[in-house]
């Protein structure tokens, strides 16, 4: 499934906002991978998994919600995230994100090993 072209255009900055904000993995489902999503009317769905020891110090809760905020101003529209697939209970709800979210950024890969990630 493509990525919606408005997500897509606004890659650089995603990535440049999982960067900022310690995320190791972002994912995109939803409407914006399912063809239904409507720019100005929808939402955008992400599975967001952030590093929880950061070298700089930071909170996990102060990069969560930062990370949203800038998202939501980014994209100029309410940004909903999930835990990571293996976290979702609901077999149905695990199951349709597993099937279609789509790796947007991954940094887990040039983490030292000895990091944590939630």
């Amino acid at each position: 499934m493509p990525i919606h072209p408005f997500v897509e255009q606004k890659l650089p900055e995603l990535r440049e906002l999982c960067r900022r904000y310690h995320v190791t993995h972002l994912a995109l489902f939803g409407s914006a991978v399912n063809g239904r999503f409507e720019a100005g009317r929808g939402d955008l769905g992400f599975v967001l998994k952030l590093e929880l020891d950061p070298a700089d110090g930071s909170s996990i809760s102060d990069n969560y919600f930062d990370f949203l905020r800038a998202a939501e101003s980014l994209f100029g529209c309410k940004i909903d995230t999930v835990l990571p697939t293996d976290q979702i209970e609901n077999r149905y709800f695990r199951e349709e994100i597993e099937q279609t979210a789509i790796p947007l950024y991954g940094a887990a890969a040039s983490q030292p090993a000895s990091r944590r990630e939630a």
